[in-house]
């Protein structure tokens, strides 16, 4: 016997979604209430689970817009084969062999803490844009899963408390290479909040906002430096150096600020990119220009202050 996987009602006004992702593959067995798949729509993202154990079959591919009440797979019903068996049991042995099968289990359960983190599909897929780990993270969702604020949050104290090391290193002194771009399908809720957001640009009053840093520590390392910075390389070290060079580390931290967005094949994609170009606005006496300066990630402080 077969149960249908149906895409479920999400609300009044949603008629169709994505599939996003299917979580488990054709011809992989699921427990009652596993996930079988995550469904974007332009108003949440969901989780669909299973009503029945069985062997899941796929009629819809990842990336696919289907219709709510659509039948995109099927459960075959039946016994769990045996290789879906929980293996904690067969680590369970009598006498002396029971004291070497317990470490063996913790260290199976230790390897997949990280996979079996307890997510929202949206806080999993913010954590792969901003390379977080979610087994770092601390739930404080509903249900104790982590939410989306909760990886923002981490990823905007984890620069903090990393290493400033790599921000004070020479850049290396490799070719720039290939100025490679990845592109990603936009799901229908960041194309919705994409169109509010340019609709907000078009329709109300647009506020900039001034933030005081404290360049003490800056301006303390240019006096030390600058004289021999300057015999060096010949040229004086000012602060747009320092600015350039902290702005390619928040766009490795951060790398969805450095894309855009673009047309593809099935709707609006991400195209995100190897290379970093930052512009700068320079006073001339003709007027005010803004030059470009290319690949700025593999750019030493002489380079950027002499281009």
């Amino acid at each position: 016997m077969a149960t249908n996987i149906v895409i479920p009602t999400v609300g009044d006004s949603v008629t169709s979604g994505v599939i996003g992702r299917w979580t488990k593959k054709d011809g992989e067995f699921a427990q009652r209430d596993d996930v079988l798949l995550e469904l974007e729509t332009d108003k949440v993202t969901m989780e669909v689970r299973a009503d029945n154990p069985g062997v899941v079959r796929h009629k819809a591919k990842e990336g696919d817009t289907v219709n709510v009440g659509q039948v995109v797979g099927v459960i075959e019903e039946g016994a769990a084969p045996a290789g879906a068996a929980v293996a904690a049991p067969a680590a369970v042995a009598v006498g002396a062999k029971a004291a070497t099968a317990v470490p063996a289990a913790t260290a199976v359960k230790v390897a997949s803490t990280a996979t079996d983190v307890r997510a929202t599909p949206l806080a999993k897929r913010t954590a792969e844009d901003l390379g977080v780990d979610l087994a770092r993270v601390t739930a404080t969702g509903v249900g104790h899963r982590v939410s989306q604020k909760d990886v923002v949050e981490f990823a905007q104290t984890k620069p903090t408390t990393a290493p400033a090391a790599p921000a004070a290193a020479p850049a290396p002194a490799t070719p720039s290479g290939p100025r490679g771009t990845r592109r990603e399908r936009m799901s229908p809720l960041r194309q919705r909040i994409a169109t509010r957001l340019v609709e907000a640009q078009h329709t109300a009053a647009m506020l900039t906002t001034f933030n005081e840093v404290d360049m003490g520590a800056i301006m303390a390392l240019r006096t030390q430096y600058k004289e021999d910075f300057e015999k060096r390389h010949g040229i004086g070290l000012g602060f747009m150096s320092f600015f350039v060079r902290a702005a390619v580390q928040a766009l490795k931290a951060f790398p969805m600020v450095n894309a855009f967005i673009v047309d593809g094949a099935q709707g609006p994609e991400i195209e995100k990119h190897d290379y970093m170009d930052i512009a700068l606005a320079v006073s001339t006496p003709k007027g005010l220009l803004v030059p470009v300066l290319r690949d700025t990630q593999t750019l030493s402080m002489a380079k950027i202050e002499s281009s």
